[in-house]
């Protein structure tokens, strides 16, 4: 098989369409283009996470914690724990272990999300770092469920950068080829503190987005997916800007 996530044909054959039915708990589960689920707990709503970092290098505990923590941001609500599995390869030293620890512990203090649980084990079956985070948030009923997606002829609000985490990803990992490159991000890989600064989304602002009218979904586009369907991009920091979505980029949008 392709390297890379499944296409949304094969996504909807093997794995959801062989999910059994959810229940009256659930408000909203997997589906294509759904990153989070909402789960009804009482007189509140349970909205959870998981992503995992596979090819994070050096900075897979940095990533970890955002990842997951942005995909409940973007959805208006506060994350405030995470669960974390490091599963390393034979390869690995107990030091690497401990620094992907500490960076996932600093990050998340940051974000004033608890990390409450997890697994690490060592195993033959991987052959670099794989750490996988499963962050959730709590929101009283009646908070705006975002469970609309785009359309063709939808606006497109972009704010920030686009491909923060997977330029970050590319940078740590290719450090040398940016030595002396004036052009290329100012010669130089960004520093964790920045990558960090520039990931975090605020719930807050989030919450306002999804509570104006006309607003269908919002989507943390994290490693890059609005780049192949729009051409030049620009580098540094879009202000917020409508954009007209076409179906070409709907295949991108709603993954």
């Amino acid at each position: 098989m392709r390297i890379g996530k499944l296409t949304d044909e094969q996504l909807e054959s093997l794995v959801l369409s062989r999910l059994p039915q959810l229940s009256s708990k659930t408000l909203s589960g997997a589906g294509i283009g759904a990153d989070c689920a909402w789960l009804k707990t009482g007189e509140n709503l349970l909205v959870t996470s998981s992503d995992p970092i596979t090819a994070g290098g050096s900075e897979s505990g940095t990533l970890a914690i955002h990842v997951s923590c942005n995909d409940i941001a973007a959805c208006g609500v506060q994350p405030t724990g995470i669960l974390i599995v490091i599963i390393a390869p034979p390869s690995a030293t107990e030091e690497e272990i401990v620094s992907i620890v500490d960076q996932a512990s600093r990050e998340a203090g940051k974000l004033g999300v608890d990390i409450v649980g997890g697994h690490t084990e060592v195993s033959d079956c991987v052959n670099r770092f794989v750490v996988i985070s499963t962050a959730f948030g709590v929101v009283e009923k009646g908070s705006p469920v975002p469970l609309g997606h785009a359309k063709p002829g939808d606006k497109l609000l972009i704010t920030k950068t686009g491909a923060i985490e997977g330029s970050f990803i590319a940078a740590n990992e290719h450090q040398d080829k940016l030595e002396g490159n004036p052009d290329r991000l100012e010669g130089s890989a960004p520093s964790t503190a920045s990558f960090a600064e520039e990931a975090a989304l605020t719930p807050r602002s989030s919450a306002h987005f999804l509570q104006a009218s006309g607003k269908t979904s919002k989507h943390h586009a994290s490693d890059g997916l609005i780049t192949p369907p729009l051409t030049n991009p620009p580098r540094r920091a879009l202000p917020i800007l409508p954009v007209p979505i076409t179906a070409n980029l709907i295949e991108y949008l709603l993954k």
